[in-house]
């Protein structure tokens, strides 16, 4: 009698080949801990909104003279920001503005949000190029130093569950001596308010 000794290509998976195996779930977890901080993604996503608002008016800007232009008088970004958040309201209305009131540069009204977007970008431009010198320059750097660490800090409390998210809706991290110091008593009373749940699990002293 003949006995077959081939013995069959597919071999059974031993427990140090299984061991082997790639894991794919820490690497998931990972990419996870990698992921951007959403209030990050969404500063850099208005950022670009503005910047692109300002490209697209860039020709009627250079096209304007200087007797057309006005000293800034207003806070800029407040302006911005309430223009942003009537927009909706007013885009409504549009039909009624029309009917009611054909006199309107109407053409204007539906560019709103892209000259309020443009306005931002210009105004932090201008903002990037202004250095104060003396104390108040020295000042400043200080409080931008202390915004950040506190901002930062608010934010790890936050992603704890330790801190709601909309204790820092106030918060607007932009340029400008008075976002500045309201920034800073944004962050002052959100720790504060929150300081017996914090006090042990936070680098910030009373």
């Amino acid at each position: 009698m003949l006995t077959d000794h081939r013995t069959s290509s597919t071999a059974p998976t031993t427990t140090s080949q299984a061991s082997a195996a790639p894991r794919t779930q820490p690497a998931v977890a990972a990419v996870d801990s990698l992921s951007p901080d959403p209030a990050a993604l969404a500063e850099g996503r208005q950022r670009a909104r503005f910047r692109e608002a300002f490209e697209a008016i860039a020709p009627q800007l250079a096209a304007l003279d200087a007797d057309q232009l006005d000293a800034v008088n207003l806070d800029v970004l407040g302006a911005v920001t309430v223009v942003l958040g009537v927009l909706p309201n007013l885009q409504s209305l549009a039909p009624s503005m029309r009917a009611a009131l054909p006199q309107l540069d109407h053409a204007a009204i539906e560019a709103l949000e892209t000259y309020a977007c443009a306005a931002g970008h210009a105004h932090i431009r201008a903002l990037a190029t202004i250095r104060a010198v003396g104390p108040i320059g020295a000042l400043a750097d200080r409080a931008t130093t202390l915004r950040e660490t506190l901002r930062s800090d608010a934010q790890a409390l936050v992603h704890r569950g330790l801190v709601e998210p909309s204790a820092l809706d106030n918060f607007r991290g932009t340029a400008g001596y008075r976002v500045l110091a309201a920034d800073l008593l944004v962050l002052a009373n959100v720790l504060r308010a929150a300081w017996t749940v914090v006090q042990s699990r936070t680098a910030v002293l009373p």
